[in-house]
C-alpha cells in the first residue's frame, strides 16, 4: 500500500510539471530583455570617452514584451502599457516604456549598482478592466569575465582582435568598440525583440568571437567592451512563455586600446 501511494504520489508530481510545462510553453505572454552593467573604467581618459554615451558606468535594463505563442508573432504584437518594475538587493527601479513594447531603464533614469552574485527580480504587471495579471522573472547577476591578457593595449588598426570564451559559464557575449570620438564602431548588441530572441536561443556553447578588423578603422584610442551573458532558465520564469522568454544579464568591462604607431 505505502509503495502504491508512493507511486501514486510520484505519478501525480510528475503529471503537475508536465502540466506547467505545458502551460508555460503555451503562455502567450513574451518577455525578452537584457539586464546590463557597465563596470566604471579603470583609467580617467576612458572615463572621459565613456561619460555620457549609452556604455557610460551603471546599469541598464531594456525588456520587449510581445502578445504571442510563436516566433514568427513576436515583432507584430507588442504589449503596452504594462508597469514594470526591478527589484532586490540594490534595486528598486521602475523600467518604464519608451515606446510599444518596449521598456527601458539607463544610468540617467535610476543610478542602480550591478552587485554580481545577487539576483534581482523582474516583475511585469498588466491590467485590463477589473482583471490584473503578473509576470515575474529571476535574474541572476554573474560575475564579470577578465579579458586582460587577451585585449592588446596596443593594437594595429583595421586588425580584428579574438576573445576566447571557451570553458566559461556565459550563454553569450556583448563586446562593443567605442573609439575617441564617442562613436560606436562595432556592437553585437540586439535591438530589436527578435535579435534579443536570436541572441539568448542560440548556439548552446559559446566559443571564440571575433571582433572585426572594420572596428578599429583609424589610429586613436578605443574602449573595448566586453560582457559575459548568462540566460533566465525556464523555471526562472512565472506567467509568461518560457520557450519563446527569456532575460540575459552580464557585467561589462572596459579595455583600452591604443592603435597610434609606436615611436620608432
Amino acid at each position: 500500500m505505502v509503495m502504491l501511494a508512493l507511486l501514486a504520489l510520484t505519478g501525480c508530481d510528475a503529471l503537475n510539471k508536465a502540466k506547467d510545462t505545458i502551460d508555460g510553453l503555451l503562455d502567450p505572454v513574451v518577455v525578452e530583455g537584457i539586464v546590463l552593467g557597465v563596470e566604471p573604467p579603470q583609467s580617467q581618459e576612458l572615463q572621459d570617452l565613456l561619460t555620457g554615451s549609452e556604455f557610460d558606468s551603471g546599469t541598464t535594463a531594456t525588456i520587449f514584451m510581445a502578445d504571442a505563442k510563436e516566433v514568427q508573432e513576436i515583432e507584430n504584437a507588442p504589449i503596452s502599457g504594462a508597469n514594470v518594475t526591478l527589484t532586490g538587493p540594490g534595486v528598486n527601479a521602475t523600467v518604464s516604456e519608451i515606446d510599444s513594447g518596449i521598456y527601458v531603464m539607463t544610468p540617467a533614469d535610476q543610478p542602480v549598482e550591478y552587485a554580481s552574485g545577487d539576483t534581482w527580480e523582474l516583475k511585469v504587471v498588466r491590467s485590463s478592466g477589473d482583471q490584473t495579471a503578473t509576470s515575474t522573472a529571476q535574474i541572476l547577476l554573474p560575475e564579470p569575465a577578465d579579458f586582460t591578457a587577451q585585449i592588446p593595449q596596443q593594437h594595429q588598426n583595421n586588425t580584428p582582435i579574438t576573445l576566447d570564451f571557451t570553458g566559461l559559464p556565459y550563454d553569450s557575449a556583448l563586446v562593443v568598440v567605442v573609439d575617441d570620438g564617442g562613436n560606436v564602431t562595432y556592437s553585437n548588441e540586439p535591438s530589436t525583440i527578435k535579435e534579443v530572441y536570436d541572441f539568448t536561443h542560440g548556439q548552446s556553447t559559446l566559443g571564440v568571437i571575433t571582433i572585426p578588423g572594420e572596428a578599429f578603422p583609424a589610429d586613436g584610442v578605443y574602449a573595448v567592451g566586453v560582457a559575459g551573458m548568462v540566460n533566465t532558465d525556464a523555471a526562472d520564469l512565472d506567467e509568461m512563455n518560457t520557450g519563446l522568454s527569456s532575460i540575459v544579464s552580464g557585467l561589462m568591462k572596459m579595455y583600452a586600446v591604443n592603435t597610434y604607431p609606436l615611436p620608432i
